[in-house]
Formats: C-alpha cells, sequence, structure tokens
C-alpha cells in the first residue's frame, strides 16, 4: 500500500503551512489587491454577492422567459401549418426539409451563441440572439418561395 508524505516536514519551499517564501521568493499568504476594500467584502474575506432586485430583476426574468419560449412558440406554430405553408409555396414534397433545416440551424447555433456568450457576455448575447430570431423569422415570413423559406 502507498503512505501519505507529510511534505511540510520536509522543509522545501512553498510546502509549509505558514506564511512566508514561497516558490521562487513568491509570499504566501498574500492579499489580493480586489480585497483591500473591506465594504465590498464579507468577514472571510471573499467578495459579497450582489443579487439583481426590483425592475432590474423583472426585465431580466421576462427577456430569458422571452428567448426560451419564443423559439418554442415558432416550431409549434409552424408544425401547425406547415401543410398550408407548403401548398400555398408550391412545395409540399420538400415540407420535410422546412422543420429539418429549422432544427439544424437552430442545435448549430446553440454552439455559437455559448462560445459568444462566454467572451462577450450573457446579455449582449441573449440581446443579439433574438435580434437575430427576429430578423430570420421575418424573412422567412416573407419567403415567396419553399426554397427560399
Amino acid at each position: 500500500m502507498a503512505e501519505s508524505i507529510d511534505l511540510s516536514s520536509q522543509g522545501k519551499p512553498g510546502t509549509s503551512s505558514e506564511p512566508g517564501e514561497g516558490p521562487r521568493g513568491v509570499k504566501s499568504w498574500s492579499t489580493p489587491v480586489s480585497s483591500i476594500d473591506d465594504d465590498h467584502n464579507d468577514p472571510n474575506g471573499n467578495p459579497k454577492k450582489t443579487y439583481l432586485t426590483g425592475w432590474r430583476l423583472h426585465i431580466t426574468t421576462l427577456a430569458v422567459c422571452l428567448g426560451l419560449f419564443l423559439p418554442n412558440f415558432e416550431v409549434s406554430i409552424v408544425s401547425t401549418s406547415l401543410v398550408s405553408i407548403t401548398n400555398d409555396l408550391k412545395g409540399f414534397a420538400q415540407s420535410s426539409w422546412v422543420v429539418t433545416s429549422y432544427l439544424i440551424t437552430y442545435t448549430g447555433f446553440f454552439i455559437v451563441w455559448a462560445k459568444l456568450s462566454d467572451i462577450f457576455g450573457r446579455k449582449i448575447t441573449i440581446m443579439g440572439s433574438l435580434l437575430m430570431f427576429a430578423a430570420f423569422s421575418g424573412a422567412s415570413a416573407g419567403a415567396t418561395s419553399i426554397e427560399s423559406l
């Protein structure tokens, strides 16, 4: 069996539990610059968490719910009226491509928007994705043929 070794008793730099010199001369137990102001920290020195309240919480909740509701609502509308849409556009034989292309595009953009939200932040990404969703939904509503749909 492997036995555990207590490295702090061997006297190597950076392995003791006491403050002092760490590896390569770095002081251990140093205080981060961001925790100097005690008004923004809890008693343990961790930054205080701030939460949205009031109208900002309500607007943010509404935006997130809207972002989750709209794509699902559009899928139910399109699936219900797909026969009428494809009859008007004279392309019933290609109607399965309407749903398939929507789902492939929707799924493919999950990865793109997830990475963009890591880079630019959640707020701007949600607003951008809703704007793109509205623009492409409007373009689909104005389609004159099954190919442009």
